[in-house]
């Protein structure tokens, strides 16, 4: 299997915003702060089409730490959120029926922060360097099956993507 190599990124509101919207407190001041909590409030905002569904993926590094597919949604934003560590998502520009693996790129998203892909923008499964990772997945209820074009990265261009 022929992988080419992404280097890892740290997420940052402005490496990330051809490709989606970083939530982090990292770059926003509380809006309340008190003894107890601090509350950041309106990070970013996203209308959905429709019911909402909340999912959870489980990576395992086990698996190579490679995509070997890559998806995109053309009508619909994906919000994922890393609940038990850091998780890597690699992300190419938004280009319809093959994705261009040359803008492709490789973030960390930290545990605590969340990321919502843009539209078109293609992804898959998040990576992990850790041993699992735990992620949820908010997108429009109906998107697994009415809003997803998907590439088999090693019948399309003969390689994988890996970190």
């Amino acid at each position: 299997m022929n992988i080419q190599k992404i280097p890892v990124e740290i997420a940052d509101n402005k490496n990330t915003k051809d490709f989606g919207t970083l939530i982090s407190s990292n770059y926003h001041p509380a809006k309340y702060k008190g003894n107890d909590f601090r509350l950041f409030l309106n990070i970013a905002e996203n209308k959905f089409a429709g019911n909402v569904s909340f999912s959870i993926v489980d990576s395992y590094r086990s698996a190579g730490n490679i995509t070997a597919s890559l998806e995109y949604h053309l009508k619909t934003k994906e919000a994922l959120i890393p609940t038990q560590s850091d998780i890597v998502l690699i992300l190419a520009k938004p280009k319809l029926e093959t994705p261009d693996i040359a803008t492709a790129r490789a973030f960390r998203i930290k545990q605590g922060d969340a990321f919502i892909i843009h539209e078109g923008v293609w992804h898959y499964a998040p990576l992990t360097e850790k041993e699992s990772a735990k992620t949820f997945v908010v997108f429009t209820s109906t998107t697994p099956y009415d809003d997803v074009v998907l590439v088999d990265l090693e019948k399309e261009f003969g390689r994988v993507l890996g970190i």
